[in-house]
């Protein structure tokens, strides 16, 4: 049961109950960087994504890497453990 979805992203606070927690993308959709952009008005950006998606394919290592390497850049990201963003919902 996904959040509510405000244009192309789950709104992750709203999510009801906790542990149907939406995500607001997946790390490969073609719009990743527009929906956290959007989401940063929420303050949570929880994109999903398992390795077993890239195991045969470098170059989506290397997108999902330098996508963790800008997020990790960037002041205003602060990383968490999923259970942290209980505490957020609303």
């Amino acid at each position: 049961m996904p959040g509510p979805y405000h244009g192309q992203y789950a709104d992750v606070t709203s999510c009801k109950p906790p542990l149907a927690l939406a995500s607001s993308c997946h790390f490969l959709n073609r719009d990743f960087w527009s929906i956290f952009e959007a989401a940063k008005k929420t303050g949570v950006f929880y994109f999903r994504g398992h390795s077993c998606e890239m195991m045969d394919c470098p170059q989506i290592w290397q997108r999902f890497e330098l996508a963790i390497r800008l997020l990790s850049e960037d002041p205003e990201v602060e990383w968490v453990d999923v259970i942290d963003l209980v505490p957020l919902l609303h």
